[in-house]
Order: structure tokens, then C-alpha cells, then sequence
């Protein structure tokens, strides 16, 4: 004959049994979430520097298709045209005030500033288009004056606090000087002719436009730009500031160092360009 056994009663879990679970569960949670947290970091750091070298590349991209326009004269359907002087090709500034509004296109170049000044060098270039259709473009994509020698010129400027941006003020159809912003996040632009002094074909010297006297600009051979572009605000705390050492020597150009804002990825960019037009003319 089997016995059975009486059945226990059913029990259910402790108050410490349920504290040890509800802490094991909330400590599970929180790893995740903070792994989720990490994870959104990482993705916007990294998807803040691929802008910011995206910014980079396209401003010098810009910066040196327009500077191989520099002096530029189509002869289309005008043969015996003379090239313009180199000299009133090429133009720059070092560290000037801030909203600097040169006239290069009425000898009016402007003054120089204090070195290490926010935002940096200016540059001035002017091209000439052909009488019919010109493949010669102006900053903002249209074809330019077979008139008359057309000017524009680069500058950062700084809408507000928390924007810094490369724009590019020309002249409209009308004459009057219009500004448009071009990439956003450029910090500082500096840049540095190579001169050719002996008029051997090579660049022997080095200038900042600050050091270049008045026949310098008619041999210009090369343009060495430099950069720093800044990203959005990022969590990353980066103490101390950054520093970039732009351009190779000191006397071209001061180090730069990043506000202390202390939360944007920076980099920096620099690229030499042929100056082939500016540079043909004795």
C-alpha cells in the first residue's frame, strides 16, 4: 500500500528574496541604459568629426578653385586683351577688425590687425570673364564681368556667440557688396604667399601679407591655407584648450587656441595652391 506524502503548501518569496531581485533588476537596468548612453556619445562624437572634416575639405576645396581663378582673364572673342597686373589680382590681410569691408575693387585694401586676432586673414582675389559665355565663376557660382576686373574676398565672421562661419562678399549685378555664408564651423583662416623675389621661377620666401611690400604681390607663386574648423557642443570636456600650430613657423602664423568652451571637437586643415595665373604675368 503506498503512502502519499501530504503536499506542502505553496510559498511565495521573502521580502528579502524581492529587495535582492528589484536591486539585481534596477542595477541591470542602469548598465543598460548607461551603455545606451555611451552609445549615443560615441555616435555623435564620431558623426561630429566626420562634419567636421566634411566642413574642412570642402572650405579649402572651395578656397582653392578660387584661388587658381586669381587673376584670370578669359580672351575669348578678344585676343589682343591684356592680362591684368598680378597686383590687382591678389590681396590679403592679417588678423584685420572685425566686419572689415575692404574696397580692393577702388585700391582700397584695408589695414591689418593685431596678430592672433579671432578669425584670422582675409583674402582678396579678382578674375575677368570672356565676352561670351565664361566658365569663370564668382564665389557664389556665376560666371563674372568680362567688364572689368571682378572682386571678392573671404573673411570669418561670427554672427553670434555660438557660430563661426567663412563667408564670401562680392558684388552684385547692381554694384552693391553682398555677403553670403558659405560653410558654418570655421573657426580661423590663416594664410601665406610663397613670393618668388628673384623672379627665378621659385619660391624662395615665405610672407605672411602683413610682411609683403607692394611689388611681393606681383610674384605670388604659391598660397599656403590653413584652417581650424569646430564642431556642435559635444560631451566630451576637453581641459586645456586646444591648440594648433597653423602653418608651420610662428611668424606666419600665431598658434591658435580654441575658446574655452572646452566641449567641440576641433581640426585642422591646410592645403598650398599654385597660383598659375597670377603667377604667369612678370
Amino acid at each position: 500500500m503506498k503512502h502519499l506524502c501530504p503536499s506542502r503548501p505553496a510559498r511565495g518569496f521573502t521580502l528579502v528574496e524581492m529587495m535582492v531581485a528589484l536591486a539585481l533588476g534596477m542595477l541591470i537596468i542602469l548598465a543598460a541604459l548607461r551603455l545606451l548612453l555611451d552609445a549615443r556619445a560615441t555616435y555623435a562624437d564620431v558623426d561630429d568629426a566626420a562634419r567636421v572634416h566634411e566642413t574642412g575639405r570642402m572650405a579649402l576645396a572651395h578656397l582653392g578653385v578660387m584661388l587658381r581663378q586669381a587673376g584670370h582673364e578669359e580672351t575669348a572673342g578678344n585676343s589682343r586683351r591684356k592680362p591684368p597686373s598680378p597686383s590687382f589680382a591678389l590681396r590679403g590681410l592679417d588678423s584685420p577688425p572685425p566686419h572689415a569691408m575692404p574696397a580692393p575693387d577702388q585700391g582700397h585694401f584695408g589695414q591689418h590687425g593685431h596678430p592672433g586676432a579671432r578669425g584670422g586673414d582675409l583674402l582678396m582675389l579678382s578674375v575677368r570673364g570672356a565676352p561670351t559665355a565664361s566658365a569663370l565663376v564668382n564665389c557664389m557660382g556665376a560666371a563674372v564681368s568680362p567688364d572689368q576686373p571682378e572682386w571678392m574676398f573671404y573673411a570669418i565672421r561670427e554672427p553670434n556667440s555660438k557660430t563661426s562661419e567663412l563667408h564670401c562678399h562680392y558684388r552684385d549685378s547692381n554694384g552693391t557688396w553682398r555677403r553670403q555664408a558659405l560653410v558654418e564651423g570655421v573657426e580661423t583662416m590663416q594664410i601665406a604667399y610663397g613670393v618668388d623675389t628673384d623672379t627665378d621661377g621659385a619660391t624662395d620666401r615665405w610672407l605672411a601679407a602683413s610682411a609683403m611690400r607692394e611689388q611681393d604681390w606681383r610674384h605670388v607663386r604659391l598660397a599656403r591655407v590653413a584652417l581650424v574648423v569646430r564642431g556642435a557642443a559635444s560631451g566630451v570636456t576637453r581641459d586645456p584648450p586646444q591648440t594648433f600650430e597653423l602653418l608651420g613657423q610662428p611668424q606666419l602664423a600665431p598658434p591658435h587656441v580654441s575658446p574655452a568652451d572646452g566641449r567641440r571637437t576641433r581640426a585642422a586643415f591646410q592645403t598650398t595652391v599654385f597660383l598659375r595665373n597670377v603667377a604667369s604675368v612678370p
